[in-house]
């Protein structure tokens, strides 16, 4: 990852995993509020037009084995010997995460020895060794370098959190809102991080390394990721519940639902925790 691009690509895959799971979040809660039916959130969501196929877990290991076999070809040198050992770190990085698409296949093909939650465990392990190797990927670097991928780590410590949390109260839709916001927001800033470090384009700003007042821009810029994070949450949202508004004529909802949605038509979306008891007195 010692380019832009390679703070590119797992910036992208984390921002598109990210965004998939708020969406579908957001449409699993209002359609378990439509069929009168309890939130329970997952670690990944299947496609509409294929509902019985694992599709998300095996895009997610797709994108593993590429990043795997790019960083294996770019660590050895015209030798073949191995010698950049940050390659090592990613591929470990990678494997991990890896792990977790396997299980959530395995179990969702009701593969015996997969006890229950597992895909949830293999997240955080996934999580927790990104952190753990980040943390110690820094011996030597610049104050800048240091800070920029330390604030990097605080990201992924809000991915391992709240995936813990979310293991024990899947039925909270705010827990698993906050685990897609972390997840966006440590893939904006692999973005930002690729901006500050390898500037790809001549005449951008080159930051020095060990200025105080830059140390505080780019402090400043990572909590700007997060309040931009929470605005495309809630625009996501907003979309969502729209949709299910416009439907409010069709004959596609039930008189439940109906009701349910028409209590809160005047929100731009539904307050989370006052539908589920509008939704219980329903």
């Amino acid at each position: 990852m010692g380019t832009f691009g390679g703070h590119v690509v797992p910036g992208s895959c984390f921002i598109l995993v990210s965004l998939w799971w708020t969406f579908s979040i957001y449409r699993k809660y209002y359609k378990s509020i439509c069929n009168g039916e309890k939130f329970r959130s997952s670690t990944w969501f299947p496609l509409h037009e294929y509902p019985n196929f694992p599709l998300e877990s095996l895009v997610k290991l797709v994108l593993v084995v590429i990043g795997i076999t790019g960083e294996t070809v770019t660590g050895f040198d015209d030798n073949g010997i191995f010698v950049h050992i940050n390659n090592g770190q990613h591929i470990t990085m990678f494997f991990f995460f890896g792990i977790q698409s396997v299980v959530e296949i395995l179990q969702f093909y009701k593969f015996p020895s997969i006890p229950p939650n597992a895909e949830y465990f293999t997240s955080i392990l996934g999580f927790f060794i990104e952190g753990l190797l980040f943390s110690f990927h820094l011996h030597g670097r610049s104050h800048l370098d240091v800070l920029v991928h330390t604030l990097l780590v605080v990201a992924i410590a809000g991915c391992c959190f709240t995936t813990t949390l979310e293991t024990f109260v899947r039925d909270q839709v705010i827990v698993s809102l906050a685990r897609a916001f972390c997840t966006l927001l440590q893939g904006t800033w692999f973005y930002h991080v690729g901006f500050i470090l390898y500037p790809p384009l001549p005449g951008m700003k080159q930051w020095a390394s060990a200025d105080h007042n830059e140390m505080m821009l780019v402090v400043m810029y990572f909590t700007w990721h997060a309040a931009v994070g929470f605005g495309i949450t809630l625009l996501i949202g907003s979309l969502v519940s729209l949709k299910y508004r416009r439907m409010l004529s069709s004959k596609e909802l039930n008189d439940s639902c109906r009701l349910s949605l028409l209590r809160k038509e005047k929100s731009e979306f539904l307050p989370l925790n006052q539908v589920e008891s509008d939704s219980d007195e329903v």
